[in-house]
């Protein structure tokens, strides 16, 4: 048997690269960390051999999700199985806020904000914010606590002279939706609404009464003396506020607004009951509905006699008188 001639360069370098690729086939290198986890108690190397198995801890901060796998294996591809998520953020505690609501971006885990909202009527004690943080002892807890919604106040109501108010029954103690009604001394007239109610400003932090309370007054209104008019009832010297009496108009006269007054608190009659002379029409005359009065339609004037015809008329009167003398 022959031999080739070889070169034991050449037989040492292909005997190096086979060694080489011995030792660098199926090894994986170091994995990529998840962002929620670390390795169990073994360092990070630089490769592992095919059919290593690594186990990761949650970092603090998140916890195990039941039933996963916290573990990678190096494939014979000397790549890694795929990272399953193991660990999930941990959750805070659901805040209960009476009287309002909590929203969160999130399901309130660690890292979510939480949003305090009142219901109409209440305003929010506290931040309205909170965060939900890990603590040093693995736990994890918002931030501010401590919130709550109270009932929006209102000042107390104010008095009135020669009146009073129902507003003891709250004990002093005046919130959104309170309704303070007044009431008046005898001989004496409420002028404006009798109730007042708390509600919200427009800042939506305060109360304050939707309007002025009203006032106590004497208010006495006079019999009204009524020109080319009279009064259909309520013959008296005089009359009480908010009053009403009808009058109507003599013939020939119509009510200038209307028929019904009123007696006001500055003790008149409003409106001024007064009597206008009515419009009368002469037989074929219209009214125009444009212009400042009435004017004769042409169809309905008589024309009467022309000037001509007149004449002819008293000169054949003098011939006929003529004849007969002579």
């Amino acid at each position: 048997m022959r031999l080739l001639p070889c070169s034991c360069e050449g037989l040492l370098t292909w005997a190096l690269v086979l060694l080489v690729l011995s030792e660098s086939h199926g090894d994986c290198p170091a994995p990529q960390m998840p962002p929620f986890a670390t390795l169990g108690d073994s360092a990070l190397n630089e490769s592992y051999p095919v059919g290593t198995t690594l186990r990761f801890r949650c970092i603090p901060g998140y916890i195990y999700i039941t039933g996963s796998k916290p573990t990678i294996q190096c494939l014979n591809d000397s790549t890694w199985s795929e990272t399953p998520t193991f660990c999930e953020r941990k959750q805070c505690k659901i805040p209960a806020l009476e009287n309002g609501k909590v929203e969160s971006s999130g399901d309130f885990r660690l890292g979510d904000e939480a949003k305090f909202i009142c219901d109409g009527g209440y305003r929010l004690i506290g931040p309205d914010t909170a965060l939900c943080v890990l603590y040093d002892d693995n736990t994890v807890n918002w931030d501010k606590e401590g919130q709550y919604c109270e009932r929006i106040p209102c000042e107390r109501p104010p008095t009135i002279s020669n009146g009073t108010h129902n507003g003891d029954t709250y004990g002093d103690h005046y919130t959104v939706g309170s309704v303070v009604t007044y009431t008046c001394n005898k001989d004496f007239s409420l002028i404006g609404d009798p109730a007042i109610e708390c509600v919200v400003t427009e800042d939506g932090r305060n109360g304050k009464w939707n309007r002025p309370a009203p006032e106590c007054r004497v208010v006495q209104c006079s019999r009204p003396e009524i020109e080319n008019g009279k009064l259909t009832s309520g013959f008296q010297a005089s009359y009480p506020y908010g009053h009403k009496l009808q009058y109507v108009c003599n013939p020939g006269y119509t009510v200038m607004e209307s028929e019904f007054i009123e007696c006001v608190a500055n003790s008149s009659w409003h409106p001024d009951p007064k009597c206008v002379k009515g419009t009368t029409q002469s037989p074929g005359v219209t009214v125009s509905t444009v212009g400042p009065g009435p004017t004769q339609s042409p169809a309905t004037v008589d024309p009467g006699p022309d000037s001509a015809t007149v004449a002819v008329g008293k000169l054949s009167l003098i011939v006929a008188l003529l004849i007969l003398i002579m």
